[in-house]
C-alpha cells in the first residue's frame, strides 16, 4: 500500500496538487494567480510556447528505449482532478521501463506518467500552439533524469525531466490504439478515482511511427501546471495524431477537483519565450 500511494503522490505532484495546499484552477484569474504561491510560476523559462520560429539543427535521432516492449504492470490509470494520468504501479522491479536517450540529450531519462490536455471545443484543448494552430488536445509523456532518484529531487535540477509532448487532430474515426486508455476513462470520471490496469500495452502504440518523429522541436522550459519548476527539456512533435469527437468526449466527460464542474480546459496559456532559443531537428541523412 506504501508503493502505490507514493505512486499516487508523484503524479500528483506532478500535475500540481500537492502544493503546499493551494488549491489552483484554470481559469485565466486562477492561472494569473499562481506565481503568488508558487514562485517558479512567474519564472523566464515558462512553458508552454507558441512555437513560431527555429533554429534548425541536424541532430542523431532519440533513442525511445523499451517503446516496442509491452509495459511492466500493472498499470495504474488516476483522474486528479486535473487531468488523467497513466503510469507503471512498480517501475522499480522491472528492468523494461521505457527510456529516452541520445538526440541532444547527454543524460538517460526513464518514463515516469503520460497525461493530457484538452478542451471543451475543437480550437483549444492543446498547450503548445505549432504556427499559429492550436490542436483540441496534447499528451505529455514524463520521463525522469535518471541520475535523481526521485521525481521531487528531479524537479529541482534544469535538466531533471525530459517531456514528450504529441498533439492530437479531430478525425471522424476513433484512434485505435488511444482506445487502450479511452475505453477505461469512464472508470475515472469522478475526481481522485484510480484503478488498476491488468492488461498492458507498448507505449510506441500510442505515438506516431518512427517515420513521423524523425522531426521535432526542442526547447528549455518548465512544468506547465504548479510548482512550474523549470526543470523540462521539451520534445514537441510536429505530426499529429488522429482523435475522434467521440473520443474526446470521453475527456470531457470527467469532473474536475470540485466533483460539480466538467474537467474541461485544463491548459496553461502559452508563457512569454524570452531569449530562449527553440530548435528544430533536420533529421541526420
Amino acid at each position: 500500500m506504501g508503493s502505490t500511494y507514493m505512486q499516487f503522490a508523484i503524479i500528483i505532484l506532478l500535475t500540481g496538487q500537492l502544493t503546499h495546499g493551494h488549491h489552483w484552477g484554470y481559469s485565466k484569474e486562477e492561472q494569473a494567480k499562481w506565481k503568488e504561491h508558487f514562485k517558479s510560476c512567474g519564472g523566464h523559462r515558462q512553458s508552454p510556447i507558441s512555437i513560431n520560429e527555429a533554429i534548425g539543427r541536424k541532430v542523431r535521432a532519440l533513442k525511445l528505449g523499451n517503446y516496442n516492449d509491452p509495459l511492466p504492470g500493472p498499470l495504474m490509470l488516476h483522474n486528479n482532478g486535473h487531468t488523467v494520468a497513466l503510469e507503471i504501479a512498480h517501475p522499480q522491479r522491472s528492468q523494461s521501463v521505457p527510456y529516452v536517450a541520445n538526440g541532444l540529450l547527454t543524460k538517460r531519462y526513464q518514463f515516469e506518467s503520460l497525461h493530457f490536455h484538452w478542451g471543451e471545443k475543437n480550437d483549444l484543448g492543446a498547450e503548445h500552439i505549432l504556427r499559429g494552430k492550436r490542436y483540441p488536445m496534447e499528451m505529455h509523456m514524463v520521463h525522469r533524469n535518471k541520475n535523481y532518484p526521485t521525481m521531487e529531487e528531479a524537479m529541482k535540477h534544469a535538466d531533471g525531466l525530459t517531456v514528450l509532448a504529441f498533439f492530437y487532430k479531430l478525425d471522424e474515426n476513433d484512434n485505435k490504439q488511444l482506445d487502450q486508455l479511452v475505453k477505461h476513462l469512464p472508470r475515472v470520471y469522478a475526481p481522485h478515482a484510480n484503478i488498476t490496469l491488468t492488461e498492458t500495452f507498448a507505449l510506441a502504440s500510442l505515438i506516431p511511427s518512427s517515420e513521423k518523429r524523425r522531426s521535432y522541436f526542442m526547447y528549455n522550459g518548465s512544468l506547465t501546471t504548479p510548482p512550474c519548476s523549470e526543470a523540462v527539456t521539451w520534445i514537441v512533435y510536429s505530426n499529429p495524431m488522429p482523435v475522434s469527437e467521440v473520443q474526446l468526449n470521453k475527456f470531457r466527460s470527467m469532473f474536475g477537483h470540485d466533483s460539480h464542474t466538467k474537467l474541461i480546459n485544463n491548459f496553461r496559456y502559452v508563457q512569454d519565450i524570452g531569449s530562449r532559443e527553440v530548435i528544430a531537428r533536420i533529421p541526420r541523412l
